[in-house]
């Protein structure tokens, strides 16, 4: 007979605890970080596209006075001047109230009454240019009221020769004279009336029917349907095509000139340039050419009232648009309302996409229009604190991405061609099957020492169907019931 050994009572006192031991705890190895064109997903041989954060870039250009015939230019004043003090990035409205009350609006680069078409091309049209060629989509507006000088800006006379000739023209001359010959470049130039968009180039429907918009959830890009795209090799023959499409725009006479465009027009230009081994790189400009804003007229005819009525709300869509992108910039999770119009939705990827987007403001120094300039100007500032990643158009990371999965493809169908190999064809499952099922009738029927025949017992039914891991389960649940109850009688 055992004994067992008393255990001495272990007593604890009240207020007393043991010292608690000091723990060290190991801390953390830091996370080491990527290295450049590593990816941390499943993919570790395709390296990312380099990104860049761009803001869109604002470019104010103040129209010279109009001749001293014209009855538009006697309210003109020094009330709307370029502060030059600032570098040429600020233009300031004066108060013919008080001095201490002059507003200044920044923008990036500011053009004064002086400023020739070859300035406006250095300060906007270079950068557009080289960013084409180097595979980076871009485009560039024109925004402004009426009469500001947008269309000639933008267009100017189109004619190689020409002091006047816009921005367009300067643009397709400086491309041509550095783009390889080996490279593609295609020409198609739009209009949006009136919340329908026409094809200029196409002469014989131009002004008849409307072309359909689509999208692409493919490609996530928007498209103009069955749109005419000219490929040219020269800019003399890109400027007879600019000089075709010109003759179909929408204009009229408003504020003192003759001709207005009533209507936004936006001309692409898309070059593809061949890489050799590594594939092609395509990239796109807009040169939008937006209407200007108008105030209803008592005296205007229905079509013209609809006509503006078209143009205001369009350009309301794009101020809401701009609106929402800064806010978006600023942390703000919102939906940008680009449906609301057919201009903000074509331009989708220029205004909120991967694109390089310069604004051009166009600004009258007549002080009677002191009300749609301060506009103007306040949209200016709106859109400077528009930013967005941007990337060049590398299609050598599509042609790796195409390799990867024509690979991905070839195995699959390697695996599928290893799993049918691999399973037994319809008459061997049936001689397995008439096999198993004679033992099994073998193994009921046995005979005694008489001599008669009886069936075997048979095993039991769940020991048969439940897998054994069940069964180890059913065990380990009964072990801990029968521990816990004798735990309890103790």
């Amino acid at each position: 007979m055992t004994t067992r050994r008393p255990v001495a009572p272990v007593i604890e006192r009240r207020g007393s605890s043991p010292e608690k031991q000091n723990i060290v705890r190991r801390p953390k190895p830091p996370l080491s970080p990527l290295k450049p064109h590593q990816r941390s997903d499943s993919c570790p041989n395709v390296a990312p596209t380099p990104t860049e954060v761009a803001n869109v870039r604002t470019v104010v250009r103040i129209r010279p006075p109009l001749a001293p015939s014209s009855s538009v230019s006697s309210s003109c004043s020094n009330w709307l001047r370029c502060r030059h003090t600032l570098g040429d990035k600020a233009i300031e409205v004066a108060s013919q109230v008080k001095p201490s009350e002059n507003k200044i609006y920044a923008a990036d680069h500011v053009l004064s009454e002086a400023a020739s078409q070859e300035e406006v091309f250095q300060a906007v049209g270079a950068a557009a240019v080289d960013a084409l060629i180097n595979g980076f989509n871009g485009s560039i507006f024109t925004y402004g009221q009426s009469g500001s000088g947008k269309t000639y800006t933008m267009h100017g006379e189109l004619s190689l020769g020409s002091s006047h000739r816009g921005l367009v023209v300067r643009i397709l001359e400086a491309l041509f004279a550095i783009l390889p010959p080996q490279c593609e470049c295609v020409l198609s130039f739009v209009e949006i009336f009136n919340e329908k968009i026409f094809d200029l180039l196409d002469g014989a429907v131009a002004a008849a029917e409307p072309k359909a918009l689509r999208e692409d959830t493919t490609l996530n890009e928007v498209f103009v349907q069955d749109v005419v795209q000219v490929p040219i090799t020269s800019s003399v023959e890109a400027v007879e095509w600019l000089q075709k499409g010109a003759r179909h725009r929408r204009v009229a006479a408003a504020h003192g000139r003759h001709e207005s465009s009533k209507a936004h027009a936006v001309l692409s230009i898309k070059v593809r340039m061949p890489l050799g081994d590594k594939g092609s790189r395509k990239a796109t400009l807009h040169c939008v050419d937006l209407a200007g804003s108008e105030k209803q007229s008592h005296k205007a005819t229905s079509v013209a009232s609809s006509a503006t009525s078209g143009i205001n709300k369009s350009l309301s869509c794009l101020v809401g648009v701009v609106i929402a992108l800064v806010e978006i910039s600023s942390g703000i999770k919102r939906h940008v309302p680009y449906r609301d119009s057919k201009l903000t939705f074509l331009l989708r990827d220029a205004l909120g996409g991967n694109s390089k987007t310069t604004v051009l403001a166009t600004v009258s120094p007549d002080e009677k229009w002191i009300h749609e300039t301060v506009a103007t100007l306040q949209f200016v500032e709106k859109a400077t604190h528009i930013a967005r990643p941007v990337h060049a158009n590398d299609h050598e990371m599509e042609i790796k991405i195409q390799a990867l999965q024509n690979q991905v493809a070839t195995l699959q169908l390697a695996l599928v061609d290893a799993s049918s190999r691999q399973i037994p064809s319809s008459t061997e499952a049936v001689e397995t099957t008439t096999d198993t099922s004679r033992r099994y009738d073998n193994d009921k029927i046995k005979e005694d020492d008489t001599g008669r025949t009886h069936e075997a017992p048979t095993k039991t039914q769940w020991t048969q169907d439940w897998p054994p891991y069940y069964i180890a389960a059913v065990f380990l649940l009964v072990g801990i019931c029968i521990g816990r109850a004798t735990t309890r009688r103790r």
